[in-house]
């Protein structure tokens, strides 16, 4: 696993790993809870083995979380390779309503941080049609099988592009000082 960049676990320690394959244009979800119940703060990790096969690549990670003023949803990702590469982030709030989320975050906002030795914020964004760049928004959504965000809604979205070797986007977040459940969706292109 440490080939793939992941930490090495403690045997004994508890902590679950599944390694298998998966049925291909699925979506597939991950549920992480504790076994007796308890609470605490966990990671997902999901590891692309197969990203060198022609046709073959992880589209798209998604989670949704319950965020409070306190506890935003931060999430991770780590792109390699030697050329460009696009992203398409987004964090929505508003658009699960239409999914039957009723405790949907107002108005999210999105905070993209490049990790390691020289961390630095890479964007950010509060509402994701503002400053001209909905069609764009809207043109990389389509492009990549997301679905379509409501013009001039409170979500919040972004497309990046990787200009070096490796792009760190560690520390997205979607805060505001109220609470509510917030998807967060990681678009690969």
């Amino acid at each position: 696993m440490t080939a793939l960049g992941a930490f090495e676990l403690t045997s004994g320690s508890g902590d679950a790993v599944f390694a298998g394959e998966l049925p291909k244009g699925v979506p597939i979800s991950v549920q992480i809870s504790d076994e007796s119940g308890g609470e605490g703060c966990a990671i997902a990790e999901v590891y692309d083995l197969h990203s060198g096969l022609t046709g073959n690549r992880l589209d798209n990670l998604s989670a949704r979380l319950n965020v409070l003023a306190d506890r935003p949803l931060t999430a991770g990702f780590v792109i390699d390779g030697n050329v460009p590469h696009r992203v398409l982030i987004r964090g929505i709030g508003p658009g699960l309503e239409n999914y039957g989320i009723t405790n949907a975050l107002p108005d999210p906002n999105i905070v993209v941080v490049r990790t390691g030795e020289s961390p630095a914020t890479i964007g950010e964004n509060l509402n994701w049609s503002d400053h001209g760049a909905g069609p764009v928004v809207s043109a990389a959504a389509a492009e990549s099988g997301a679905f379509p965000l409501a013009d001039g809604s409170l979500d919040a979205a972004a497309l990046y592009t990787s200009a070096s070797r490796k792009l760190y986007g560690d520390g997205f977040q979607c805060r505001r000082q109220s609470r509510g459940s917030v998807g967060r969706n990681l678009r690969l292109g």
